[in-house]
């Protein structure tokens, strides 16, 4: 639990994105728990099920971070695309189950092309309108490789023409 936190203990850090990496900080310090939501309500009684956070001052490659508003029940929290835990094993499972949720993605991109190839052939025959974009996208498609590869044939040429009225 973040509350059981002291100066000195072990912060795992995990930035997620393009190219996840993961950092290890030491704590400096751990605030008090307190309510999350500072408002009262005279129905429950105090500190009924009410939920705390706590604010982490951690030096990181001797920079100092702060996360604010973890709970303090938790051990491992995220913060979009940073993921903090004060246990080593909840980091583990945190990297496992990106890693195969990204396994997962891969194995499927052959499934999601089949895919997209069967829905465009299905728009098609549906919707005429969709058919002709198409059709208009590939001719062009097809006019912008053929003018480049002319543009390279051209460019050979004046090579070939320079060299020979060179020498």
């Amino acid at each position: 639990m973040f509350s059981a936190l002291r100066q000195g203990a072990l912060l795992y850090i995990l930035e997620k994105g393009e190219s996840p990496h993961f950092k290890i900080g030491t704590v400096d310090s751990v605030t008090q728990p307190r309510p999350k939501y500072n408002t009262f309500n005279p129905s429950i009684p105090f500190n009924a099920n009410m939920e705390t956070i706590v604010d982490i001052k951690v030096n990181v490659d001797n920079e100092k971070k702060d996360y604010i508003g973890v709970p303090s029940n938790a051990s491992i929290h995220g913060y979009g695309n940073v993921v903090i835990s004060e246990s080593r094993d909840a980091m583990v499972s945190e990297v496992n189950s990106m890693l195969q949720t990204s396994k997962q993605i891969v194995d499927s991109v052959d499934y999601h092309k089949k895919v997209i190839e069967s829905c465009e052939e299905m728009l098609k025959q549906l919707d005429p309108d969709y058919a002709k974009q198409q059709e208009r996208d590939n001719a062009i498609d097809s006019l912008k490789s053929e003018v480049g590869s002319l543009k390279n044939d051209m460019t050979k040429i004046l090579n070939l023409l320079t060299k020979a009225g060179a020498n």
